[in-house]
């Protein structure tokens, strides 16, 4: 092998040789042709990889790793911090709409307070035919709910002994004893149709059952917390009937009860009071983040 060695490495010099003296002469020496290539720094980053060590190779790898991983970390957290962010606002402009939605309709039903409602030349559609002196306050549909009681169950019990005297006839002696249980009482929808306030009595207009609470024969009534029900006491009834609505028109059936019976008992400058101090009790408008800062919000609280 080490001949070849010094053939190789004297027709090396041989060469460099020829190149010379043709320069030398004036002759144009053959140029190379480079061809170049896109720069691909991916390509390139892995070429010095290997031509690393490979622990030097692992441990360029290690810090682009933990570089990618920190940006990578950054970004999420900024992610979350902005939807975060987001979040706090979306609150925020619900606690304002929710707000105004609730300041709107106190003004609205504190108007509504201080009239007495409307006479039957003024409403459209009205089915009941009101008295004297009465005035419509407004319609809605409802179930009628009245206590019904449900089947009773009966329990008869035998005890004694039977004996024999002959082939033909047997004797029984004892006693039977039945234990009656009456059904529970429950409510239950008798009817459903149209539900009438007016100034002096709350009416229920069935296919089947009709119902009148008058205003000066009402003992209490209670508004379910938990249901859209509002039940009603009257001296000239045993049982407790109910008004079953829907969740949609619990604010407004609720509020025409009340102020038909302010107004049977002439009590409209404090029912209207009482308005006006549930909306005292809303508290000052929440700050608007769609507002700019500086700018006063166009309602602050109930105005004089």
């Amino acid at each position: 092998m080490r001949p070849a060695r010094r053939r190789s490495k004297e027709a090396r010099q041989d060469t460099s040789q020829a190149r010379q003296s043709s320069a030398d002469r004036g002759g144009v020496p053959r140029l190379r042709c480079i061809r170049t290539r896109p720069v691909n720094l991916a390509a390139d980053k892995r070429r010095a990889d290997v031509s690393m060590r490979p622990w030097q190779a692992w441990r360029a790898w290690g810090a682009r790793r933990a570089v990618e991983r920190a940006a990578r970390e950054a970004r999420m957290a900024s992610q979350h911090a902005a939807a975060i962010t987001e979040a706090r606002l979306e609150e925020q402009r619900l606690a304002v709409r929710q707000w105004d939605a609730a300041d709107a309709e106190l003004v609205q039903l504190g108007k509504l307070a201080r009239t007495r409602g409307w006479e039957s030349a003024q409403v459209n559609d009205i089915s009941v035919i009101l008295k004297a002196d009465e005035t419509w306050l407004g319609a809605w549909q409802a179930d009628l709910v009245q206590p019904r009681t449900g089947p009773s169950h009966s329990l008869t019990n035998y005890g004694g002994f039977t004996y024999t005297v002959s082939d033909n006839l047997r004797v029984r002696e004892g006693r039977a004893r039945t234990t009656y249980t009456p059904g529970v009482e429950a409510p239950a929808v008798m009817d459903s149709d149209k539900l009438v306030a007016t100034s002096h009595r709350l009416i229920f207009q069935g296919g089947q059952r009709a119902h009148e609470w008058r205003y000066d024969k009402v003992i209490g009534y209670i508004n379910d917390d938990d249901e859209p029900v509002t039940s009603i006491q009257v001296s000239n009834r045993e049982r407790v009937s109910a008004a079953r609505y829907s969740w949609a028109d619990a604010t407004n059936i609720r509020f025409h009860f009340a102020w038909g019976l302010a107004i049977q008992q002439d009590a409209l400058a404090l029912f209207a009071e009482h308005l006006e101090q549930q909306r005292v009790a809303l508290g000052p408008r929440p700050a608007d983040p769609s507002q700019p800062t500086g700018v006063p919000a166009a309602v602050e609280g109930p105005s004089d």
